[in-house]
């Protein structure tokens, strides 16, 4: 191969890289958009009330969602019974809705639900039917689906060693697929007394037993209850709750309670007092942890009017930092019921219902209203509503994050939407890409072009001076 077929060679390879870096360049300044899909309808079979639906996702993104319902379904009865139904990520489509609570003769309600890193589904519910001896008071009942076998397990009674009430179940599972759950009961458990306190259970994949059962509230000598947790990936178990107790100068009102499960001294950390900075009372929890151990708690806080309040625990800085308004665009006197994610990229998902008028919602009527705290700038993004095509009141939303990075909301809607009728029903949407894409390391715009000017430049001298 002579010098001239060399040269050829090189600077055509030269040029293609150089022509290949300004396109790239070219393409790499686009940001994906973040995109909520419309309104779809999952309790599709359901002809009367669906209401207060759970939701959790894979980290393939498969996506299941758990609710209470009263139509008689596949022979559920007229009680109310637990609906569950999924989507398949590969299939792209939904499943038949399933009764879970088929051997149930009583009301079975406010059901949550998890997926562990093997796929599996868990759910847990308050029930008062008298199932395998828990009596006629309200008991928290379970139930797993093993992805393996594409089956549900029996129905377990968590709340076996309560005696009165248990309810208001929360429930997470860990990296190693064990399950946590804490509720609130009026068992008087260890020296709990008779007010309501919160209890705390978790099942151990290992031995598939679960363990003995724990007063979480010991600090409490009033109600309790409106209970929250997470785990970390070091297994620390995160937890609050609303308590009326007076602790450390808290006052008579509602405030925000926590503490958290240290898995390397095997103990409960003293109670604290989230909410300390606010004179009003303050109602429902939500609770989440990324992967620095950061807590980030959300709840309802009221003064003057109800607002969607968080407080971040600096587990770098070791302390509490301030109170922020979540619903600080909001222009009503009535912001509820927060529901939080965290992200694998540590980014903070908040969704709430909100009746203000803001952004087309309308106003009047609530309306699904969702936000995320931004990891790299710790900056909240601008309130967008979830509910578009919601006319008469949407209602208890829930929210969870799949591996991919999108957000997934569900909530119970009293719109007639896509001929649902004008029950209560159970909607879904998912928020896509709500995260930038990755940008690509090159070589920008300009200096490619500056470095094909410059070598068809030294290219034309060589020639002249081969001539």
């Amino acid at each position: 191969m002579n010098n001239n077929t060399i040269q050829k060679i090189s600077l055509f390879a030269l040029l293609s890289f150089l022509l290949f870096s300004i396109a790239i360049s070219q393409l790499s300044v686009v940001q994906s958009d973040s995109v909520w899909t419309l309104t779809e309808v999952v309790s599709t079979e359901s002809t009367l009330n669906s209401d207060y639906p759970a939701i959790a996702t894979s980290y393939d993104g498969d996506v299941y969602i758990v609710w209470s319902d009263v139509t008689d379904y596949n022979g559920a009865g007229d009680d109310i019974d637990i609906f569950f139904k999924s989507w398949n990520s590969q299939t792209e489509s939904w499943t038949s809705t399933e009764v879970l609570s088929d051997v149930c003769s009583n009301d079975s309600v406010r059901p949550v639900i998890a997926v562990d890193n093997s796929g599996n589904v868990h759910v847990s519910w308050t029930d008062m039917t008298e199932y395998s001896g828990c009596g006629n008071d309200s008991d928290i009942f379970y139930r797993k689906w093993t992805k393996v076998s594409s089956s549900w397990s029996a129905i377990e009674v968590v709340s076996s060693e309560s005696t009165e009430g248990s309810s208001m179940s929360a429930m997470v599972t860990d990296t190693k697929g064990n399950v946590h759950i804490v509720w609130g009961d009026i068992t008087n458990l260890n020296g709990a007394g008779d007010d309501k306190d919160i209890f705390y259970k978790f099942w151990n994949s290992t031995t598939s037993v679960w363990n003995t059962t724990e007063v979480v509230s010991t600090n409490s000598t009033e109600y309790s209850g409106h209970n929250s947790l997470d785990v970390s990936d070091s297994s620390n178990v995160y937890i609050c709750w609303i308590d009326e107790t007076d602790y450390y100068g808290a006052g008579d009102d509602m405030d925000v309670f926590y503490t958290f499960w240290n898995s390397t001294s095997s103990s409960w950390k003293t109670t604290e007092v989230v909410s300390d900075p606010s004179d009003g009372f303050s109602l429902y929890t939500a609770l989440g942890v990324d992967s620095n151990d950061n807590i980030f708690i959300s709840w309802i806080e009221y003064t003057s009017k109800y607002i969607i309040a968080c407080r971040v625990w600096n587990n770098t800085m070791y302390e509490w930092e301030d109170m922020v308004v979540v619903s600080s665009e909001s222009t009503s006197a009535s912001s509820m019921d927060p529901t939080l994610a965290v992200d694998k990229f540590n980014n903070v998902h908040i969704a709430w219902q909100d009746n203000s008028n803001i952004l087309g919602a309308g106003g009047g009527d609530y309306d699904i209203f969702y936000k995320y705290l931004d990891a790299t700038t710790d900056i909240w993004t601008t309130t967008q509503v979830v509910s578009t095509e919601s006319t008469d009141g949407a209602y208890s939303a829930w929210l969870d994050v799949d591996g991919e990075g999108s957000v997934h909301v569900t909530w119970w809607d009293l719109t007639n939407y896509d001929s649902c009728g004008t029950d209560y029903d159970v909607f879904y949407k998912k928020l896509i890409d709500v995260l930038p894409v990755e940008e690509f390391s090159i070589v920008p715009i300009a200096i490619s072009i500056s470095l094909l000017i410059c070598t068809l430049v030294l290219v034309v001298k060589r020639k002249k001076r081969t001539v």
